[in-house]
């Protein structure tokens, strides 16, 4: 039974990786005229993926270690150690992301506007009216 809901943890952190590289694919699309941008935008989420890949490495090697731990701990007190490091992998991803949720926003309108402004260029301020639109979101 534990060694299914790691499982599922795990296809679920491969998950998370999954959409945020289908994210920077997508930026990479909106953003290819401007690539400066692109660059800063990846500078200031690269945390994000560091985070992933430790979240990854970590529970990709304690499954592989999760039949050894078992046999020298006992089954209660290994379930306990699993939950603690998912509470604690939890705490460090609400962590990172509340932290650096100011700069991520102040990138993100600049990379909205520059969206904007290629796409719709100034005629009519249809740019302005759209970040306006965002804005309430």
């Amino acid at each position: 039974m534990s060694s299914m809901i790691l499982v599922h943890i795990y296809l679920l952190l491969l998950l998370l990786l999954l959409l945020y590289y289908l994210l920077l694919w997508h930026m990479y699309l909106l953003l290819h005229r401007h690539l400066l941008l692109l660059c800063m935008y990846l500078l200031l989420h690269w945390h994000l993926l560091l985070l992933c890949m430790y979240l990854l490495l970590h529970w990709h090697l304690l499954l592989l270690l999760h039949r050894y731990l078992l046999l020298l701990l006992n089954r209660h007190l290994l379930l306990l150690l699993w939950y603690l490091l998912l509470l604690l992998d939890m705490y460090l991803l609400l962590l990172m992301l509340v932290l650096n949720r100011n700069t991520l926003r102040l990138l993100d309108w600049h990379l909205i506007l520059c969206y904007c402004s290629s796409n719709y260029g100034n005629k009519d301020g249809k740019a302005l009216q759209h970040l306006e639109f965002l804005s309430r979101i």
